[in-house]
Formats: C-alpha cells, sequence, structure tokens
C-alpha cells in the first residue's frame, strides 16, 4: 500500500510510513506586473506571482522590496528573463543575479547577463540563471539587480511574462 515498516528508535516499536515521493516539491514563477524604470539597484516594485494558467507548486517563494526568501532548504535553480529598454543614450542594458547566505547582507553575483544593440532595435532581452545553494531559510536571499550606467525600463506586464523568475527546488542540499 506504499508504505514501509520503520525502527522508531532502541526499545520503541516499528511505525508504516509512507514512501517519499519524487518529483519537484517547490516550483514558483513570479513576474514584474508593470514597468519598472531605474539606473543601477535591484529591481523592487510591481512583483506579482504568475497567475495565469498556473499556480506554486509547494509553498512558493516570498518577496518583499524586491527581495526573494525561499521556503526551504535546498538547491535552487532560478531563472530570470528580461525585457529591457535602454536610454536612447545607450544601446546596451543588463541585469545581474545576487544571493545571500547572511539574511540579505553581502551579496554575491551569481550571474550577470547584458544585452546590446548596434541599431534602432530598443527593446533588448536578456536571460540568466543560477543554481543556488539554500543551506538555511531563515538567511538566504536572492535579489534581481538592474545593471546601467544610464535609465533602463525593464517591461511589465501583468497578463503574460515579459520580465520574469522561475525558482525550482531541484534536491537538497
Amino acid at each position: 500500500d506504499g508504505q514501509v515498516l520503520t525502527s522508531a528508535g532502541a526499545g520503541a516499536p516499528p511505525v508504516f510510513e509512507t514512501l517519499p515521493v519524487g518529483g519537484i516539491t517547490e516550483a514558483d514563477q513570479w513576474r514584474l506586473s508593470s514597468s519598472f524604470s531605474g539606473g543601477s539597484g535591484t529591481i523592487n516594485a510591481a512583483w506579482e506571482r504568475n497567475d495565469t494558467f498556473y499556480d506554486k507548486i509547494g509553498t512558493g517563494m516570498s518577496e518583499s522590496s524586491g527581495v526573494f526568501t525561499f521556503p526551504s532548504t535546498g538547491i535552487w535553480r532560478v531563472f530570470f528573463g528580461a525585457s529591457m529598454i535602454p536610454d536612447q543614450s545607450s544601446n546596451y542594458s543588463g541585469f545581474k543575479m545576487q544571493g545571500s547566505q547572511n539574511s540579505g547582507s553581502n551579496y554575491s553575483t551569481l550571474t550577470q547577463a547584458w544585452a546590446w544593440t548596434d541599431n534602432n532595435a530598443r527593446t533588448l532581452t536578456a536571460c540568466g540563471e543560477a543554481i543556488f545553494d539554500v543551506n538555511n531559510a531563515s538567511n538566504c536571499r536572492f535579489q534581481f539587480f538592474a545593471s546601467a550606467t544610464t535609465t533602463v525600463v525593464f517591461q511589465g506586464e501583468t497578463s503574460n511574462n515579459t520580465t520574469y523568475a522561475t525558482f525550482i527546488r531541484l534536491g537538497d542540499t
């Protein structure tokens, strides 16, 4: 019936337990619901959970002022895709994916992505991903950092993914 007899320790009677089920236990997706404009800094406005034909698996991520926290420990895959419009004086824009394992101080850049154009095309797209060891769910943080020398607009849309992040727990830490 899907259960196994396991030891409950010396002197205790054995107990029946359900076998663990494999597969993904956490998956969540967030997007900008409206465009975010700024220079270099944390992309900290207009985040919403994807609610178009999808709901998270598991508890899901938490977000406050552009800083994401994880619901559980584990090895996580984080993907970020961005649609950007750089200032007219610049032909490039980009972002950094940053993680912290100590409550949001001392962020480390895990991934950088840039997009360039040498013509009049003004919308640029870049994506990146990182594998992040969430060794303590109370302390680990993640953010997406606009990296530009001029103003850049990260495009957002409430009904589809234009600039978005996907978080998937791959396994135990």
